[in-house]
Order: C-alpha cells, then sequence, then structure tokens
C-alpha cells in the first residue's frame, strides 16, 4: 500500500509554514497507528484543535493505493475534489461529502469513499492555487478545466502529465499575478 497526502495551510509566511511542518510530522504517525483512514484523519484534527492557538486550518486530501487489490481509498478534510483519468472510462471529479479542514474544531467525522483502478488510471492532487488561478481578465482555472485538461494527456507518463497540466496552466494565466502557490501531484497506476 502506497498513501499519498496533499495539504494546503490557512494564511501565509513563518507561522503557516511552521504550522504545516508540525501537521505533517503529526500526520505522519497519525496515518502510521490508524489504518482506517477516516480514525486516522480524525484523531489528526482532534490533535491539531487542541494543540492550535493561531487560529489556522489545513485542508488536506489522503488517498491509499493498495496495488495488490488494485483499489484505492480517498479521505478528503476540506480539500479539493481528487481528478481521476480513467484509461478506458471518462474522467471524473471524485467529491467525497462532508469533511470539514482540519484543526477548527474538534470531534468531527470524516468519510472514505474509493474504488478499483486499472492499469494507465491517472489520479491528480492539487491545491487551490490550481483550481482558483487567475488570468488577467479575473477568470477561474477551475476545477472543471482542470479534469477537461488531464483528459486529453492521460496518455502521457506521470511526470508528463504534470508538466502538460502546469504549463496548460502557466498559459492560462499570462501575466497575471501569481497569488497563491500551486502544488500537482500525479499519480499513473501500472501494471496488469
Amino acid at each position: 500500500k502506497t498513501g499519498i497526502m496533499v495539504g494546503d495551510v490557512s494564511g501565509k509566511g513563518m507561522p503557516a509554514a511552521l504550522f504545516m511542518a508540525k501537521t505533517v510530522s503529526d500526520f505522519r504517525f497519525h496515518a502510521k497507528q490508524e489504518h482506517d483512514l477516516p480514525c486516522a484523519i480524525r484523531d489528526l484534527n482532534d490533535q491539531m484543535a487542541t494543540d492550535t492557538t493561531a487560529g489556522l486550518f489545513v485542508t488536506m486530501a489522503y488517498v491509499v493505493f493498495d496495488t495488490n487489490a488494485k483499489t484505492y481509498r480517498v479521505v478528503d478534510a476540506g480539500h479539493l475534489p481528487l481528478v481521476v483519468a480513467h484509461k478506458d472510462a471518462e474522467t471524473e471529479l471524485v467529491k467525497i461529502k462532508g469533511g470539514m479542514a482540519l484543526g477548527i474544531m474538534e470531534g468531527m467525522d470524516f468519510y472514505e469513499t474509493g474504488s478499483n483502478f486499472k492499469a494507465g488510471d491517472v489520479f491528480v492532487m492539487y491545491t487551490d492555487g490550481v483550481s482558483e488561478a487567475r488570468n488577467t481578465k479575473k477568470e477561474e482555472y477551475t476545477e472543471e478545466r482542470l479534469k477537461e485538461v488531464v483528459s486529453r494527456c492521460k496518455d502521457k507518463d506521470a511526470s508528463g502529465i504534470k508538466d502538460y497540466i502546469y504549463n496548460d496552466l502557466r498559459k492560462f494565466i499570462g501575466k497575471a499575478p501569481q497569488h497563491d502557490d500551486i502544488t500537482i501531484m500525479v499519480v499513473k497506476t501500472t501494471g496488469d
């Protein structure tokens, strides 16, 4: 099994960076201790909500791939939909009901969804610096556009897909200033 997490902290500067570093460390601990994804995220949230006094919070998506069973599971904590481009089917945005950002309030429930995957399926995780990037006309890039771009390049390898998305994003933004960080993670499954 392989787990991948993408998170985005509220705020800017050193306090936000330190808060995210602590969150990553705490996440690793909880992910190793608890193999039930929603429980691991719930435990992490409870710790963060108890520890934090700075008013910061983190959105997070956590995906675990089981290469033997050919399944994936995803839990969402106020983050963005996972883009799944199936090799032989339509690309989808995997949204999970519920799931508040981490560190706001103790006792929150988190939920998971998942499915089977096939060789050649593509999974894209990203931050809102991608979907909310704006061009000079103040138009946003959007999750739907990202989904369409991933559909067009899903036959490339993971690095090629990431580059294709990033180049399309930069072209869309043009000369507009970048207002948020940009994170793109791509997983492409292999094997039979």
